[in-house]
């Protein structure tokens, strides 16, 4: 069921310093691109796929946009460490080899051995460190201080700015498709708020009426907790990629700030989005990627009373 998250919050990140147009120019010629599109089956329902990516994730926007930051700073850069359960470990070892720059990833112990060699395949080193992301993080900070080597957070300013150039695009989108007067719902996957952060902030400086559901993995439910303490299961779930116990500090303001509602998707609902995508679509979707159509496919009497929703695919890294 769709909650109403109750937490209060007024902060918005600021964009005021930052050209997304330039971000985009940095990172365009490394094979950025997205489709979105309005559904021939549902005329409510606005798809954007971003799994046709480099790496198949929208993590790969501010992955690039990370790196290029750093390397305008330090152009003799020797090399960055970070943790990741997949996705941001993938998008960071592609930005590196495209910029050869050394990339050092921590992952935890039982994360998708796929993963992993799609991380290696990429060009990443992988370190198997720690059971959870929260203490490969720990790990990766010591191993990049002992090394000289440079910590990559997966949340950051760099990243933020890389990954809104998604909401360019769909702005892009609802202005050539005269749905700037209507009601929309942006249905968002949230683990560490990578991308929901920088969107929602995004769409919070225009006038469009809009509403935010944040999307999570009902075992890693973490707004289900500070909401109502229902406290996390961390069972293993599809939607590994979302897998996250705690908010990092730096995107949980923001993340309660700017979500509307929320909604804890169980693998059940999970497989059947991903099934909904790959045989209506055409969109082949890990776990992760498929929680916003999760969402849309079991509540959809709450969104009555919308012209458009959208939900937002990212994550194609299949085992």
């Amino acid at each position: 069921m769709i909650a109403k998250n109750k937490l209060n919050g007024d902060f918005l990140f600021d964009f005021k310093e930052v050209d997304l147009f330039s971000v985009i120019s940095n990172i365009k010629d490394s094979g950025i691109n997205s489709k979105i599109f309005k559904s021939e089956m549902d005329d409510k329902l606005v798809v954007v796929n971003d799994t046709i990516n480099p790496v198949g994730a929208f993590k790969v926007r501010g992955a690039l946009n990370a790196i290029f930051s750093l390397i305008s700073k330090e152009p003799k850069l020797k090399g960055i460490c970070l943790a990741s359960s997949g996705s941001f470990g993938m998008a960071c070892s592609y930005a590196c080899s495209y910029f050869d720059v050394d990339a050092y990833i921590f992952v935890p112990v039982g994360a998708p051995l796929y993963k992993i060699e799609k991380i290696k395949s990429l060009g990443g080193n992988v370190i198997v460190s720690g059971d959870s992301y929260e203490e490969s993080k720990s790990n990766a900070i010591v191993f990049a201080k002992e090394n000289k080597l440079i910590f990559q957070d997966g949340v950051d300013r760099e990243v933020f700015s890389g990954n809104a150039t998604l909401a360019l695009e769909v702005n892009n989108f609802i202005n050539e498709n005269n749905m700037e007067n209507s009601k929309i719902a942006f249905l968002l996957p949230l683990g560490i708020g990578s991308l929901l952060v920088p969107f929602c902030s995004f769409f919070r400086a225009t006038d469009l009426s809009f509403i935010s559901i944040a999307v999570e993995p009902s075992s890693y439910s973490k707004l289900s907790y500070l909401n109502d303490g229902i406290n996390l299961t961390l069972e293993k779930t599809l939607a590994d990629g979302a897998c996250v116990s705690k908010f990092p500090d730096f995107s949980e303001k923001y993340i309660i700030s700017l979500v509307d509602y929320y909604y804890s998707a169980n693998d059940y609902e999970i497989k059947c989005a991903q099934d909904i995508l790959n045989n209506s679509y055409g969109v082949q979707s890990e776990g992760a990627g498929a929680l916003s159509m999760s969402c849309y496919l079991h509540s959809r009497d709450f969104f009555d009373d919308f012209d458009f929703v959208f939900v937002f695919v990212s994550g194609s890294n299949l085992s």
